[in-house]
């Protein structure tokens, strides 16, 4: 299941670039399901919704097609980690608003989709740095802490771990 969630993803996000550093995006999903890998307690289903998070709201995947190849217990996890605000009625919202709506919906997530969404977030902002537009990564570390308290509940070591680093990028990152 690993491997063909690691293809699939490959294939979804083919030509995809990150917005800072340019890489190809699949290194994104592919780091993010190595680190749920070596989590105490990680299910085959975490690594592969891990390799899967975004390709719902980045490649416009269904869930019902991930149900259908990979299981419920795998489209329950990237639903739970789809942006909820991406979806009628809330994609008109300012950003601020978005986000709590995301909060909202992944603050009732199972603990194996908020534990995916821990890594997914210490991922991305240990990517920052290479960010030049420091009032929007200001404003990413800000949001991350507002989702590290909605939950980081379920992890002890992981919510410590991010909390670590958006300090230390905080301190680095000055608007």
């Amino acid at each position: 299941m690993i491997i063909k969630a690691a293809k699939f993803a490959a294939v979804a996000h083919d030509g995809q670039r990150r917005k800072w550093g340019d890489e190809p995006y699949i290194m994104h999903p592919m780091r993010v399901a190595g680190r749920v890998t070596l989590l105490e307690g990680a299910s085959e289903e975490m690594v592969a919704a891990a390799w899967l998070h975004d390709v719902v709201e980045d490649c416009g995947v269904s869930i019902e097609s991930l149900r259908e190849q990979f299981g419920s217990i795998v489209a329950r996890y990237v639903a739970e980690l789809t942006s909820a605000s991406k979806a009628a009625p809330y994609v008109d919202l300012s950003r601020e608003d978005r986000k709590e709506v995301d909060r909202a919906a992944l603050a009732k997530a199972c603990d194996e989709s908020k534990r995916i969404k821990l890594c997914d977030r210490l991922d991305n902002v240990s990517g920052l740095p290479g960010c030049t537009d420091k009032k929007w990564a200001s404003l990413y570390l800000d949001e991350s802490s507002l989702l590290l308290e909605a939950i980081g509940g379920c992890d002890a070591a992981l919510a410590a771990e991010l909390k670590k680093v958006i300090a230390a990028l905080r301190s680095q990152i000055q608007i």
